[in-house]
């Protein structure tokens, strides 16, 4: 039932899409080489201090954090859940949030720090912003981004693929009830009281494949640099010598 629900909305959305003529969003031409931050438990030992000349995109609500390493470009929120109970803290950011056209109406219509993407139809074609893969993790978002902006090298910190709910117990909506959350690098991330959605990490990593095959059929790198993450899919590089890297690129005007 829920997927039927979910084929109707992008049914629809993609219809209102068409027709309108919506505020979207790329990194243009610096975006060469991007680092990607999730917001896993490993982040909170992941310095990024020393790339600020790098193009780092965030997620859902890194922006909690007050590390100057951890400052981001643009940020993606695509769970409804997120942007429901804090839309009102988004469009007073000073950075661009990028989410799904279908969400437009939890912002005022003169919100100018909102852009939006469309989403693809059942995976089947990637192309930034008009046929994106949602699917049911944010890091999707934020990659397709990248890859739409130009990047030839993309660096995922932070995405520990890893959380203290089953893998079999997932897509469920429930009230967080503990003092701390312990699935991401913030204690007050999904405090006492807010809503969230348990991750899907089966799904994730179907959709993850398509992914990497598209950035393949592109010539793009994209490595999973994430401290002691239990993601599989995607090319290991410590994030010692990914950072080390990213400095040299960073001197040399890459």
């Amino acid at each position: 039932m829920r997927k039927i629900k979910t084929l109707f909305q992008i049914i629809a959305s993609k219809l209102s899409w068409r027709f309108s003529n919506p505020g979207t969003f790329t990194l243009g031409g610096k975006a060469s080489k991007v680092v990607v931050i999730a917001n896993g438990p490993s982040l909170s030992n992941t310095s990024l201090q020393g790339l600020e000349d790098t193009v780092k995109i965030g997620m859902n609500r890194i922006y909690l954090s007050d590390r100057e390493d951890l400052k981001v470009d643009v940020l993606v929120v695509i769970n409804e859940l997120i942007v429901e109970q804090y839309s009102e803290e988004l469009i007073n950011l000073d950075i661009p949030v990028v989410t799904k056209w279908r969400f437009r109406s939890y912002f005022p219509s003169d919100t100018s720090n909102v852009f939006y993407v469309s989403p693809s139809f059942l995976g089947l074609r990637l192309a930034w912003p008009n046929s994106v893969l949602i699917g049911h993790t944010v890091t999707n978002v934020a990659l397709q981004l990248a890859l739409g902006s130009g990047a030839r090298e993309i660096f995922i910190v932070g995405m520990d693929h890893n959380f203290n709910t089953s893998r079999l117990d997932r897509n469920r909506i429930e009230i967080r009830e503990d003092e701390v959350d312990t699935n991401h690098f913030l204690p007050n991330y999904f405090p006492k009281g807010s809503k969230w959605e348990t991750p899907d990490l089966i799904s994730s990593e179907l959709e993850y494949q398509n992914i990497k095959k598209f950035a393949e059929k592109n010539g793009v790198k994209i490595w999973d640099s994430t401290i002691r993450g239990k993601c599989d899919i995607f090319n290991k590089l410590e994030w010692k010598e990914a950072k080390s890297l990213l400095i040299k690129y960073q001197q040399n005007g890459d």
